[in-house]
């Protein structure tokens, strides 16, 4: 893989997980505020296993922005995030981050589509029905397994 895919993937790594981090920020403050000031981020009891959950969830995504934005001003990170040589093709890194945008589109996509039944986590309190429409009109599998592919 020449330099400049590198220097541009490391780039383009640091750029997207904070678009997305400022995405979902402003994107839950929004939907708290339409929902008058009801928080539409639910993490569970504490120590149960949704909190947990929500926890590990947060501590990966703050790890994985963080090794992302040091990157670029630490190069020498790259050696220790365990690179595979056998997939260290300029296309293989460009499809990669295709698809990583792609998937983000798709989960935007998603997101806005639930309009006001957003949430993250599990509200034992929402009135909404179900939602049945749109990207959720197709049974889970389907969509499963296309995520699974895009991957």
């Amino acid at each position: 893989m020449i330099p400049e895919t590198t220097s541009f993937a490391a780039f383009f790594l640091a750029a997207f997980y904070s678009a997305v981090a400022l995405f979902y920020l402003v994107f839950a403050k929004l939907r708290k505020r339409e929902h008058r000031g009801d928080s539409m981020i639910h993490m569970g009891e504490r120590y149960s296993r949704h909190w947990w959950n929500h926890l590990t969830f947060r501590f990966f995504r703050i790890a994985i922005w963080s090794v992302c934005v040091l990157r670029l001003s630490f190069p020498a990170i790259e050696r220790w995030l365990v690179p595979v040589p056998s997939i260290q093709e300029d296309w293989i890194v460009f499809a990669g981050l295709w698809f990583l945008s792609l998937g983000f589109i798709l989960a935007v996509c998603g997101s806005l589509s639930l309009s006001g039944a957003w949430r993250s986590g599990i509200d034992d309190a929402a009135s909404e029905q179900l939602v049945t429409t749109q990207f959720y009109a197709f049974p889970g599998i389907r969509l499963s397994l296309a995520c699974a592919w895009l991957s």
